[in-house]
């Protein structure tokens, strides 16, 4: 930058000190701060790369001395324990934070400091606020004109390669010639238009097994967690057994229980475009029709829910991109009705033994009725268990019809 200081950046490497010297100063310099290092012999790497941003962080005390320091971490998650990167974060906010605050009677330079943390952790992810988030990812334009995409063009001169060394370099063998490059886009969360109750709830939930959305190009939303621990093993052992592709597909997704039904401001944040691309390749919602408690031709929850992120999604130009799967009732009762009863109360009696005569009574009934029956007997049982003993008896080999909702929503992920 040419403000009204001008910055000069160079990178230097003394010559008339030997190793050992510098790493007397560093023990030193991290006692001052309270560390005491091991011999990094019996360390691992991830101590050792805390201990080198340690002495980086020493050196963030002398900022005063110019208006803005830039401090850049590369991905400061590489082998650390998730609370190591937790407290690695903390530092490092509590230092810009720190870097902020006026000072009584300075008249020198400004003394702030920004610090720019590349990762793909979403501990650390989950710990940020979306507005301080940049999203990256490697995009590959359209060609304004589609006949240009045909055309084979002269090798052009790189950036920093003069003209004249250019045919030393060697065309990459692999891509043919005149294909277009793919580019990298930046999308700030903070650039999205989310309102502010949006964002609120984006930040909130948020946690360490939402923001893996973030780094995942393929999504699934789903309500609970119950759907999130059983699809893996259904298109593994049975929709996608026999298509190797597209399993692998499936695999690389990323399910987000978002507990609720409040889909919208995960849809926006994942399918808003900005500068031609989205954080989001495809996405998926799959959320409960809810018809069992609603009156002779009324319109089912599920159905206005699906509706209306239907209209989202078009009003984003994303709606080829997105797939809302609903049932008519909820994943328990659509799991009995696809012919999977008896397995069911197999399990249920695991998680309440002295019930089978509730469970009976319950299924004996028929549509609505027994759609809010099943419902009942679910109040009182933890869904994650009882999907976690229904995935192992897939995972074993039992007959289990899938629902055909279900069948949709996976199919529809790797579509």
């Amino acid at each position: 930058t040419a403000g009204v200081r001008r910055q000069a950046a160079s990178l230097g490497f003394a010559n008339d000190e030997k190793l050992i010297d510098i790493a007397r100063d560093l023990r030193f310099k991290l006692a001052d701060h309270g560390i005491e290092p091991e011999d990094l012999r019996y360390s691992g790497h991830g101590y050792a790369n805390l201990l080198y941003i340690a002495t980086i962080a020493v050196e963030l005390e002398k900022v005063n001395d110019a208006d803005l320091t830039l401090f850049l971490v590369e991905e400061p998650e590489a082998h650390l324990h998730p609370q190591l990167q937790a407290a690695v974060l903390s530092f490092l906010d509590e230092q810009a934070e720190k870097s902020r605050k006026p000072r009584d009677g300075h008249q020198g330079p400004a003394g702030e400091l920004q610090i720019i943390v590349a990762t793909h952790s979403p501990n650390l992810s989950a710990w940020v606020e979306s507005k301080k988030l940049i999203f990256f990812r490697s995009f590959l334009p359209a060609p304004a004109n589609p006949a240009a995409a045909a055309v084979v063009e002269e090798p052009q001169p790189l950036a920093g390669f003069p003209v004249e060394i250019m045919p030393e370099i060697e065309p990459n063998p692999v891509l043919p010639v005149g294909r277009p490059r793919r580019v990298t886009r930046c999308i700030p969360l903070a650039a999205l238009a989310l309102n502010e109750v949006e964002r609120r709830k984006v930040d909130r939930y948020l946690d360490v097994t939402k923001s893996a959305m973030l780094f995942g190009g393929r999504v699934l939303l789903a309500e609970g967690i119950a759907e999130a621990l059983l699809l893996p093993v259904i298109a593994k052992k049975i929709v996608l057994k026999d298509d190797v592709e597209k399993l692998r597909l499936f695999r690389s997704a990323v399910f987000v229980p978002i507990d609720g039904v409040d889909f919208e401001p995960y849809t926006k944040l994942l399918l808003s475009a900005y500068e031609d691309v989205r954080i989001a390749d495809r996405l998926v919602v799959l959320t409960d029709g809810d018809g069992g408690e609603v009156a002779a031709g009324a319109e089912f929850p599920g159905v206005a829910r699906k509706r209306k992120l239907d209209g989202v999604a078009a009003g984003l130009g994303a709606a080829h991109l997105m797939d809302v799967v609903i049932n008519d009732y909820s994943l328990e009762t659509e799991l009995v009705t696809a012919g999977n009863a008896d397995l069911l109360k197999q399990i249920y009696l695991v998680l309440h033994p002295r019930s089978g005569e509730k469970w009976d009574a319950a299924v004996a009934q028929a549509g609505a009725a027994q759609a809010v029956a099943i419902q009942k007997l679910f109040e009182t049982t933890r869904k994650g268990d009882f999907a976690q003993l229904l995935a192992e008896e897939i995972n074993a080999g039992k007959a289990f019809t899938v629902p055909p909702y279900l069948k949709c929503a996976i199919e529809a992920l790797v579509a």
